[in-house]
């Protein structure tokens, strides 16, 4: 279904969202299984457990956009939060010290999730963790 198929469902009322605090709409998983008329997925035996990643490029003057990216990802959770993972700085570059905390609990199994909001928030451009 086209991005913009989903906002006229939503708008007619045909799909159930609510609109987060920076105006974008959310959906639950459940609500578009049924819209699109597949199975439900069942809800997962172990715990679901986040890991919060957010990114900007520039050093200065985008705390801000950090502090919305982590309140969007807050507000849509749907489950525990372990950690938020923070970097300033670019999405080519390998070794972000948040990416490296990241990866390193990941292989821990400290968590069973990770959520951007944005997928390039996490690596530009097809990089290796996409």
């Amino acid at each position: 279904m086209s991005v913009v198929g989903v906002r006229k469902a939503a708008r007619e009322g045909r799909l159930p969202c609510r609109v987060s605090a920076s105006g974008q709409r959310l959906f639950d998983r459940a609500d578009l299984d049924v819209f699109l008329g597949r199975e439900p997925i069942q809800p997962e035996a172990a715990e679901r457990v986040e890991a919060l990643y957010c990114r900007v490029s520039g050093s200065t003057g985008q705390e801000s956009s950090l502090a919305n990216q982590e309140s969007v990802l807050r507000e849509t959770s749907r489950g525990t939060v372990f950690r938020v993972y923070r970097d300033r700085a670019s999405g080519l570059r390998e070794n972000r010290k948040g990416l490296t905390r990241l990866l390193d609990d990941a292989a821990a199994g400290r968590f069973t999730v990770v959520r951007v909001v944005w997928r390039d928030r996490l690596a530009r451009f097809g990089v290796a963790y996409n």
